[in-house]
């Protein structure tokens, strides 16, 4: 709610966005072991072949230690607002979900991006950020901004109680991943 009055009177993004970015193509990660991979379960996915092998995934089995994350950047056009959409396959624990926390420029700006679930499919799923009454609004200048998703744990806790400052989370965050620990 806090958001929405600080965004109101902001205007309006004329016309209809779309813009891909490939998963494989993220920015930065926190473990080495959030490496590109290989999705051969769909013609959907981007690049696909079932003769030769294509990078066209990230994450995967190896994306389950809590705190580990993985950031895209994302090009808008003009100042406006916008919805975010994930394509997401969770199907390493049959009938459980994954959360995560969904960070936009460094902030949480929603209370419902604490807890993102990525439900339990065998197949890929689009998941569009919000709740279950509406998809969520993040108001962006133009330029770069970036999306950040990381599996929810003691570590991104621990961060969250120490500080609202994004920076000092980063901070948190860089020496959690030198070090191991917090």
């Amino acid at each position: 709610a806090d958001y929405k009055a600080e965004m109101a009177g902001k205007p309006a993004t004329n016309g209809i966005f779309s813009s891909r970015v490939e998963g494989e193509a993220a920015s930065a990660k926190s473990s080495p072991t959030l490496y590109p991979t290989t999705d051969r379960t769909s013609s959907m996915t981007y690049p696909s072949s079932y003769t030769s092998t294509k990078l066209n995934a990230i994450g995967g089995d190896n994306w389950r230690v809590l705190g580990d994350w993985i950031t895209w950047d994302v090009e808008v056009p003009a100042d406006g607002y916008y919805n975010i959409s994930m394509r997401a396959k969770q199907s390493t624990v049959r009938g459980m979900y994954s959360n995560r926390i969904v960070y936009v420029d460094g902030e949480v700006v929603f209370d419902e991006l604490k807890q993102t679930i990525f439900s339990y499919s065998a197949d890929w799923q689009l998941v569009t950020l919000g709740n279950k009454d509406e998809s969520f609004e993040f108001y962006l200048e133009k330029g770069v901004h970036t999306i950040e998703d990381a599996i929810s744990g003691a570590s991104d806790i621990i961060a969250e109680i120490i500080s609202d400052n994004p920076e000092i989370r980063k901070e948190l965050r860089i020496k959690m991943e030198r070090n191991a620990v917090l």
